[in-house]
């Protein structure tokens, strides 16, 4: 029954839930990414397609436009655009929708906010939630709002790629037609936008960094060579190598030439020193000769001038006219010279002219030499002091064009650094050139409700969820449960079943009397079995574990069997000295005037056997003695009145495990007993004894109603309650 009252009720509450749906449209746009197939700048004639990039790609996307910026942004521009309408337009808003945003924004802070068209009423509202922190735009955005609910639109925002294209199908639903054209139209337009600008500041920010630094980087180059100029032009340097050789050269030559020139002076004054001891008797006459004197000193002066014109390159004219003067002074001091001598010889015999040429000759050597070696040495001199000074120069040039060289190449990695980057900036802008194919439609009709589907499903899906918890309960449950598998379970046959009386009602009234007929049958026909010729038969009723049933079951069968003419007594546990009864949960009043009920004491967990023995020997006017012992887990076990017993029977409870203590105790129940015990079970479900024995039949409830009446004469003397778990 439960499996159909309940999927029943699951339809009706969904069918109740969706009878009032509001309507809902759907408008779908198109929009181009160029991801995998588009051109840019570094795109090759036949590039190879990286599925794993594409994917990326399309996965950023995607999260761009479901990300919480940027339909926060779409929300507080579709209430900018409502809020700045006076009146609704069907075009933007209906008018239903148009008064519950009124309703939401205050007059006054709709005054602080309203501009005169969608885009000023979107820089006000943004100006106002900077200044207050708690609004009710923020509020609103935040909220569970179906229209402008940040979680509610992006529930509603459906983007796929549109198979392996480079598309993006978007869709999104409201139950407005207006509001559901335009939340997906801003949504187009503030995606595009939105990844346009991440996409390019990832590298533009780059760029301007390599912007900044090649533009300094210039600068350093430009102070660098700016030195190396100055350097160069302070110290008159064209090519410092070859300077460097011209100079070295120049410097060897002239200090060649001045040793050559020393070793001609050395010669000639050598030569003049031997003349003069040979013309040493004559020295007076002629140094004392005035003329002589002079024109020598006039010749070394003219022959000085001539050589300092030859080495400061004067011109040609003034060479040749003091040439042509120092010619004349040779001549005129040769003549006097000549007359002076010229009857004189030498002490050798060598004639005087000779002498005095040779001598004359020396002189003019001497003079000569003397005058060039002056020249040569100021100038070589000159040359020291310019190679002193040329000779630092070096290091100091090569520490200026390093710097340089390192200036330029730094200018040239950041200079490529920045064509790179210009060129992926340019790549890029190309890129994420993302384009609104296809506008969002206004969608005319609302989309095919599904309710009058939901409801059947939803009866089969929760038939199915009950039908599943039955059967997971029906596999987890290891209670013994019927009597087939208590058979299988515990190994003894089954004599009688008992129901589990939770209320009193037709179905159980009606099992429990008809299984404890059967069973008193059974246990009648069981006893004249075991000991036809006994006038009384013990009846021993046992349990392995407490709360089995066993009072309830003995006080029913010893009620039927006297209804039935038999003569029965009932023999049970009392409370006193330790024992402890069963516990007491639910009580039913029980007519057993004609039973006859004794109770014995145990006493430090022992059944007093042999006097339960003596008093049943006693017992000859009853025909069934009912004798109950006590759980056999916490209790000794009676071994003489088992013996004794003429039948026994085993009450076991169909809701419980059977364990392996069930089963050594039953054990040792069987290894005293005479014959093996009968099992009685209890407790069994009303849903496991109609699938025994059907449903009860509609002739019953008359019986039920009679039966009513009988137990209410039942007087309170003869009413027995007893504890039916």
């Amino acid at each position: 029954m439960l499996l159909i009252l309940f999927p029943v009720a699951v339809a009706s509450l969904v069918y109740m839930k969706t009878r009032k749906k509001e309507k809902e449209y759907a408008s779908t746009c198109l929009i181009y990414t160029g991801v995998a197939s588009g051109y840019n700048v570094t795109t090759e004639e036949h590039p190879r397609l990286d599925h794993n990039a594409v994917s990326n790609a399309f996965d950023n996307l995607l999260n761009t436009l479901k990300s919480r910026e940027t339909i926060q942004e779409v929300s507080l521009r579709l209430v900018a655009s409502h809020i700045s309408l006076d009146n609704p337009d069907l075009r933007y808003i209906s008018p239903e929708k148009y008064s519950e945003i009124r309703a939401i924004v205050p007059d006054s802070v709709l005054h602080q906010v309203k501009g005169a068209t969608p885009e000023a009423t979107y820089e006000k509202l943004q100006a106002y939630m900077s200044k207050n922190k708690f609004n009710v735009f923020s509020a609103l955005v935040a909220s569970q709002n179906g229209i402008y609910g940040v979680d509610k639109i992006r529930e509603r925002v459906n983007a796929i790629r549109k198979e392996n294209s480079d598309m993006l199908d978007v869709s999104y639903s409201a139950n407005d037609a207006a509001i559901c054209q335009q939340t997906l139209l801003l949504l187009a337009q503030v995606f595009i936008r939105k990844f346009s600008e991440i996409k390019e500041s990832e590298v533009k920010n780059v760029v301007s960094y390599y912007s900044d630094q090649t533009e300094k980087a210039r600068a350093r180059l430009n102070d660098a060579e700016l030195k190396l100029k100055d350097f160069q032009v302070r110290n008159k340097i064209i090519n410092f190598d070859e300077q460097a050789k011209v100079l070295s050269e120049s410097r060897q030559t002239y200090a060649d030439e001045i040793e050559k020139e020393k070793m001609i002076l050395a010669s000639a004054q050598a030569s003049l020193v031997s003349l003069e001891e040979r013309l040493k008797g004559r020295k007076n006459i002629m140094e004392s000769n005035d003329r002589v004197l002079a024109k020598r000193q006039e010749l070394s002066d003219i022959n000085y001038k001539i050589a300092n014109a030859k080495n400061f390159g004067e011109t040609k004219e003034n060479l040749r006219e003091l040439t042509e003067k120092a010619e004349a002074i040779k001549k005129e001091l040769k003549d006097l010279v000549n007359n002076l001598y010229s009857i004189n010889n030498s002490q050798e015999g060598i004639p005087s002219d000779n002498i005095l040429t040779q001598w004359l000759s020396n002189v003019l050597i001497i003079e000569e030499s003397g005058a060039r070696l002056k020249i040569m040495q100021e100038r070589f001199n000159s040359f020291n002091t310019t190679y002193n000074d040329f000779t630092p120069l070096g290091s100091l040039l090569l520490t200026l064009k390093r710097e340089v060289q390192v200036a330029e190449k730094e200018y040239m990695n950041k200079l490529e650094a920045l064509n790179m980057n210009q060129q992926r900036y340019q790549n890029v802008k190309m890129s994420s050139n993302i384009k609104l194919l296809d506008q969002p439609f206004y969608p005319v009709k609302p989309i095919a409700s599904k309710d009058f589907v939901m409801i059947p499903l939803s009866m089969i899906a929760s038939f199915l969820l009950l039908l599943s918890i039955y059967l997971a309960m029906e596999l987890l449950d290891s209670s013994v449960k019927n009597s087939a598998r208590a058979e299988r379970l515990t190994g003894f046959e089954v004599a009688g079943i008992l129901p589990k009386v939770t209320q009193r009602n037709r179905i159980t009234e009606y099992f429990e009397d008809s299984l404890i007929e059967q069973a008193v049958n059974r246990i009648v026909m069981e006893t004249e079995k075991a000991a036809p010729e006994k006038k009384t038969k013990i009846i021993l009723v046992a349990g392995t574990q407490i709360s089995e049933g066993k009072t309830w079951m003995i006080y029913k069968m010893a009620k039927r069997i006297s209804d039935l003419g038999y003569i029965s007594e009932i023999f049970t546990p009392g409370s006193e000295k330790g024992y402890r009864p069963e516990s007491i949960d639910k009580r039913e009043v029980v007519d057993i005037s004609k039973v006859k009920v004794r109770h014995y004491e145990i006493i430090e967990r022992m059944v007093p056997a042999t006097k339960i023995s003596e008093i049943l020997k006693t017992i000859d006017k009853a025909d069934f003695v009912f004798l109950e012992i006590p759980s056999l887990q916490e209790y000794q076990l009676p071994l003489q009145l088992v013996k004794d017993a003429d039948l026994c029977l085993l009450v076991l409870r169909a809701d419980r495990p059977w364990k392996d203590s069930d089963n050594y105790l039953s054990g040792l129940l069987t290894k005293v007993l005479k014959s093996k015990p009968l099992l009685v079970l209890n407790k069994v479900t009303t849903d496991r004894l109609i699938q025994i024995y059907g449903r009860v039949p509609k002739w019953f409830s008359a019986k039920l109603v009679s039966k009513d009446n009988q137990d209410k004469n039942v007087t309170k003397k003869n009413k027995v309650s007893y504890d039916q778990e």
